[in-house]
């Protein structure tokens, strides 16, 4: 036989009950707390992770994009010369005579899929908004590269090749003979060479834009306003150590 024996104290008064909730309470917001901690930390390595890819991102953009400017600048000044050579056989009836054109280098076009990337997940929202705007930059220029200009480079290419597919050839070569072509299809190369040339000019002008917008970045800038103009800065600097192309007559 047990023997039960009644408790010396009553086991459920409201004093016991108010206790049991308070550290039902008190350990709920413990780890309510101790969740946004660990949350907290974690958001915060995030943030960081993704600041140090940007930042390496920013300077793979700005060597690519300098190694790619670099090459559009030389071509730029020899078609200019190309341009101004026919202007003279037209014009002046003096022969043709440019230097070969240059060869041109290898380079890796830019990109931004770090930034994409992040933008998909959503973890761009760990981001100020500031630095959020600042960041669209490189992407804005990038994607009107690859939208506008690169698609009317192509148009204007094709139109340059048909233009200029109708002058005869130097004997033994696939190179135009310009000194014997007919004027009318002088012109005609000649204006569809202008326009090939305006296309490309516009296609360095943007690089030329994502170097001061990356370098921008990359000091620390996240002005918006200020990057447009240390795009404008670099693109007036550009355009003087390019030379100058004269309008058709």
């Amino acid at each position: 036989m047990i023997d039960v024996h009644p408790p010396h104290a009553p086991t459920h008064t409201w004093r016991d009950f108010f206790i049991h909730i308070a550290t039902i309470c008190i350990g709920l917001l413990i780890a309510i707390a101790l969740e946004q901690s660990v949350e907290t930390i974690h958001r915060h390595h995030q943030r960081q992770e993704l600041l140090e890819q940007l930042d390496a991102e920013h300077r793979q953009i700005l060597k690519d994009a300098t190694g790619a400017a670099n090459n559009d600048e030389m071509f730029l000044n020899w078609y200019a010369g190309h341009i101004a050579a026919l202007q003279t056989v037209i014009t002046q009836h003096q022969p043709y005579a440019v230097p070969p054109r240059p060869a041109i280098g290898i380079y890796k076009v830019p990109a931004d899929p770090v930034w994409r990337a992040a933008k998909a997940s959503g973890l761009t929202s760990l981001l100020p908004q500031q630095v959020v705007v600042a960041n669209s930059e490189p992407e804005s220029l990038l994607t009107r590269e690859d939208a506008e200009i690169m698609e009317s480079a192509r148009v204007q290419n094709t139109i340059l090749i048909a233009a200029c597919g109708r002058l005869p050839l130097l004997p033994g070569t696939s190179t135009p003979d310009y000194n014997h072509a007919d004027v009318h299809d002088l012109r005609d190369c000649l204006a569809a060479s202008m326009s090939y040339y305006a296309v490309r000019r516009a296609a360095y002008a943007l690089k030329i834009y994502l170097i001061a917008a990356a370098q921008s970045i990359l000091n620390g800038e996240t002005d918006v306003d200020r990057i447009n103009g240390h795009e404008i800065e670099a693109a007036n600097a550009a355009r003087l150590r390019l030379r100058p192309v004269a309008l058709p007559r």
